[in-house]
Formats: C-alpha cells, sequence, structure tokens
C-alpha cells in the first residue's frame, strides 16, 4: 500500500507497539475530533521526516 512517501520509514516493534498503546489510551480518553487532530500531527511530523530525512539522527533498527 503506498502512503505517498519518497522514503520508507522503517518503525521498530517496540514504536509500532508504543503507537498501538497510544491510540488504546486515546480512545478511552479523547474524543474523536481530537484523535483526528492527533493524526493529522503526526503525519505531518513524518511527512517532514520523510521529506528531510537528514535532518534527523539515523537509528539503528
Amino acid at each position: 500500500m503506498s502512503n505517498g512517501y519518497k522514503y520508507v520509514i522503517e518503525w521498530t516493534i517496540h514504536a509500532k507497539n508504543e503507537l498501538d498503546a497510544l491510540y488504546d489510551y486515546l480512545e478511552n480518553n479523547w474524543s474523536d475530533r481530537e484523535i483526528i487532530r492527533f493524526s493529522r500531527l503526526l503525519d505531518k511530523k513524518l511527512s517532514i521526516i520523510n521529506n528531510l530525512p537528514l535532518i534527523y539522527q539515523q537509528t539503528e533498527l
């Protein structure tokens, strides 16, 4: 599935689990509107990482 990014952003298993846990928490404690806003902000940050990958330190997976 294409996400429109130039590069592949690889998530560690730990990061994926943390994101899943975060969304579980948000679903129980935030409104749908707040979750959508958070998701948009997260997508903007991922887009910045994708478009300017060298501004961040690369980590080993």
